[in-house]
């Protein structure tokens, strides 16, 4: 869990494994919250009603829709504004994380689903499964971290994304085989709202480096965030 760590500490400068460490605790600070929220709410909720097919079904899409909504405008919004954000937050000297944090927003909008996905498996008393799961996931990690290091700091944190997908794909499989719910269906329910937060995204971008770029960071971040906001949950009514 910690090969990241261990690796950027040993091969890369102690100052890329200060960025990174940066990066991936501001990523944790939404993501990692909701996800430990989600693991200890969704575990009884799914237990409840783990032998009612459709009721758990339907309680899994509600609140795998429920968590994209709010942690991908969440975090996309954070990338996008990363600069001044870190600016503001952590002063200069720490604006090297930004293209980390904003590689890494991806796996954080990925997290929670990953952590009450496994739940479906555990109220299914399919621990086994649960374990190989693990165990395919950590292979793939491994090759990953051997290929991707080779390309540097930016290589490493794009193959986290490409993990965190694979990984992502693998946990729907299993956990969609229970509820009748596959793969393909998951990840139509999650694009519209990670869609809608990256169109917003640019838009909040291109307005930002245009018209607010000289502006003090407090004022590009308050106008930002606001504006983002409003144009998300707008589209978001429209859109239904």
């Amino acid at each position: 869990n910690n090969i990241y760590n261990v690796l950027i500490g040993k091969y890369f400068s102690t100052q890329q494994l200060g960025y990174y460490n940066r990066a991936d605790t501001l990523i944790l600070l939404p993501a990692g919250n909701i996800g430990t929220i989600l693991g200890k709410v969704t575990y009884p909720l799914f237990a409840e009603v783990k032998d009612d097919e459709a009721r758990l079904r339907n309680a899994y899409r509600k609140i795998m829709k429920m968590v994209i909504f709010i942690i991908s405008p969440t975090l996309v919004f954070m990338g996008v504004l990363a600069e001044p954000l870190f600016r503001f937050m952590f002063t200069e000297k720490w604006l090297p994380a930004v293209p980390y944090f904003q590689i890494l927003v991806l796996t954080g909008i990925l997290y929670p689903i990953h952590v009450y996905n496994l739940n479906i498996l555990q109220v299914k008393g399919r621990s086994d499964l649960l374990l190989k799961i693990e165990i395919i996931k950590k292979i793939i990690i491994t090759i990953v971290v051997i290929i991707s290091f080779q390309f540097g700091m930016i290589g490493l944190l794009w193959g986290m994304v490409f993990t965190s997908i694979t990984s992502l794909f693998l946990n729907c499989h299993y956990s969609g085989k229970f509820l009748n719910y596959g793969l393909f269906k998951q990840i139509n329910d999650m694009l519209p709202g990670i869609l809608l937060s990256v169109i917003i995204g640019v838009v909040i971008y291109l307005i930002d480096s245009q018209v607010f770029n000289s502006n003090h960071d407090l004022i590009r971040l308050l106008v930002g965030v606001s504006l983002a906001i409003l144009l998300y949950l707008a589209f978001a009514y429209l859109l239904k």
